[in-house]
């Protein structure tokens, strides 16, 4: 991401070159001009290309070719990933870190003979009921 170094003190990120500070404060910086345009993406990407001065200026996308292409581009891949995602179908939602854990802890699933077993030595060493 690209940080002005005006914008990155607004958004307290201290060095603009390190790239987890210029990522985060990037991302950060989009978000409040999403905010800002009422998630008008074109808007939003106009400013963040061009600065909101210019937004509110033009009452939109200033009228810089650089700033059009930019916004052009960036709608284009957008739509264009999109789309590519609706065709490949829904995707199974990503295993969070807790739920990898989770289910690392649970024991794999036993069959009948294990499961006898797992039973008889309970019982002998006094360990209660066996459990399903």
């Amino acid at each position: 991401m690209q940080l002005m170094p005006q914008t990155a003190a607004q958004l307290g990120v201290p060095n603009p070159f390190d790239p987890q500070a210029n990522v985060e404060g990037g991302t950060r910086y989009l978000r409040e001009l999403l905010e800002r345009y009422n998630f008008d993406l074109v808007k939003a990407l106009a400013a963040y290309n061009a600065g909101p001065q210019r937004v509110e200026q033009y009452g939109g996308v200033p009228p810089y070719y650089e700033t059009r292409a930019y916004v052009a581009r960036v709608v284009k891949d957008f739509n264009k990933k999109k789309e590519a995602q609706e065709r490949s179908g829904p995707v199974a939602p990503a295993k969070t870190a807790a739920a990898a854990k989770t289910a690392a802890k649970k024991p794999a699933p036993q069959t009948a003979q294990e499961k006898s077993s797992a039973a008889a030595l309970q019982a002998k060493s006094g360990a209660g009921h066996a459990s399903e």
